[in-house]
């Protein structure tokens, strides 16, 4: 399913050369930061902290503080340019980050101070260790690229990394979830979710020794002129071509994160839909990129990344619209015809947009280029879901009614979300032409086939 005439999985992963061995070593790692990354983040931070006194707003504090942080990945090129070897270096700052923002922050409630001085000493604890890793973050693309620089390569990596993630995701929840409602249900969460974080900094342990079990390879050269990406979009026509397909990125995450939290809360707190309904189809997606990659791959082969990207989000944007229907009386059948067209579609233009930071990657600079492209990716989330909230709480008095149903602010703020699809997909087929790679590219012009 996943496999091709000219290139195949075994092809991809297997132990018997360096490059094809560096791919199993570096999707064994991703895989276990993926495992550490859930219960981390998300509820299982949301319930560490809660259950460590932290307030909602406090709470929210602390999660746009990942978005902010994105800055920090500017100076990565600065740290990097002149270093030849930075397996070491980058694997030992990674493990330090993961200390502090993880190990550290779960020893601070126990701390005999008050409850601001803990709150104060969480935040500097967690926007530090992230920071750093949001800094080192380049430096970590910039090695593993090497190892997937073969566009046939890359999109098999790509497919079988979210395929595998996906699962990996929707199991960890499962698992960690129950053993979560137990712990609550026992009198004593704290102590579950103490111990949860210690043992996903052991699995961090593990994705470094992965990681540093792969070979590095020498670097193109960088530019030594300067490390300012602002002097090198002025000055190189293949860092603004770079800069141009890294906008559909930008587009991309915006549009996404615009109205991530509004809708969930819509379902939940005014439709009052069953958490099983909204959770099944997020943690299927996976089940999805299994099914229909072989599908979107040929799709991709025959009419390029941009062109699949533009028809995807063509495509993809009126059933934003629909899904701003959804309604008391409708959601048990129209949320879930919405939902698997856009699980559908979501197939491929998540491996389109996956492949955009490398399409037209210039030869030199790599980490720079990285360094543009996980700034764009912070900058769009954080003001995406600034837009969004925004847009909800200017319009949370907002009521009108269509067909018969009462709607409010989010099936406007899911017209906003169509509107952008369709952006992205003018975007990205107008400007095809100019954006396809040129021998420049670290690519060297066949990137833009899966």
């Amino acid at each position: 399913m996943l496999g091709n005439k000219s290139l195949g999985i075994r092809h991809v992963f297997n132990l018997r050369d360096e490059h094809s061995c560096g791919r199993v070593l570096l999707l064994s790692g991703t895989l276990a930061g993926a495992v550490a990354n859930q219960i981390t983040t998300g509820i299982f931070l949301s319930g560490f902290l809660l259950n460590a006194g932290m307030s909602a707003a406090e709470l929210g504090l602390l999660g746009s503080l990942s978005s902010v942080l994105c800055f920090s990945a500017l100076l990565s090129p600065i740290l990097f340019k002149r270093v030849t070897k930075r397996k070491y270096i980058l694997c030992s700052l990674d493990i330090a980050s993961q200390f502090i923002a993880v190990f550290a922050t779960t020893l601070v409630p126990r701390f005999p101070v008050s409850h601001s001085i803990q709150f104060l000493l969480i935040a500097v604890f967690f926007a530090f260790g992230n920071g750093l890793r949001t800094l080192i973050s380049p430096g970590y693309s910039a090695w593993h690229y090497q190892f997937i620089k073969s566009s046939e390569t890359r999109t098999i990596f790509i497919i079988v990394q979210q395929i595998l993630m996906g699962g990996v995701a929707a199991v960890t929840l499962l698992v960690s979830g129950m053993f979560s409602d137990y712990a609550t249900r026992s009198g004593d969460p704290t102590v579950f979710f103490t111990r949860l974080r210690f043992a996903a900094f052991a699995i961090i342990i593990v994705e470094t020794i992965l990681f540093l079990l792969i070979k590095e390879y020498p670097y193109p050269e960088d530019d030594r002129k300067s490390a300012s990406i602002l002097s090198n979009l002025k000055n190189d026509p293949a860092v603004r071509k770079f800069a141009a397909t890294i906008f559909i990125v930008f587009i991309w995450t915006f549009s996404t994160n615009f109205s991530a939290f509004a809708f969930d809360a819509y379902m939940i707190n005014e439709i009052q839909a069953p958490y099983l309904l909204i959770t099944v189809f997020t943690a299927s997606s996976f089940v999805f990129m299994l099914l229909f990659s072989g599908i979107w791959r040929y799709v991709i082969r025959r009419i390029s990344w941009f062109r699949t990207l533009g028809i995807g989000a063509f495509l993809y944007a009126p059933f934003c619209v629909v899904l701003g229907l959804v309604s008391a009386g409708n959601y048990h059948w129209l949320f879930p015809v919405v939902r698997v067209c856009q699980l559908f579609i979501n197939v491929g233009v998540i491996i389109s947009v996956n492949n955009m930071p490398y399409i037209n990657m210039p030869k030199k600079g790599w980490v720079s280029g990285f360094s543009m492209y996980m700034f764009v990716l912070g900058i769009a989330s954080f003001a995406g879901q600034l837009s969004g909230a925004s847009i909800v709480s200017a319009g949370k008095s907002l009521n009108f009614r269509l067909f018969g149903n009462s709607y409010g602010i989010v099936t406007v703020l899911m017209v906003f979300q169509g509107v952008l699809f369709l952006l992205l997909s003018l975007y990205s087929i107008l400007l095809r032409n100019r954006l396809e790679p040129s021998p420049d590219a670290a690519g060297n012009g066949v990137v833009n086939r899966a």
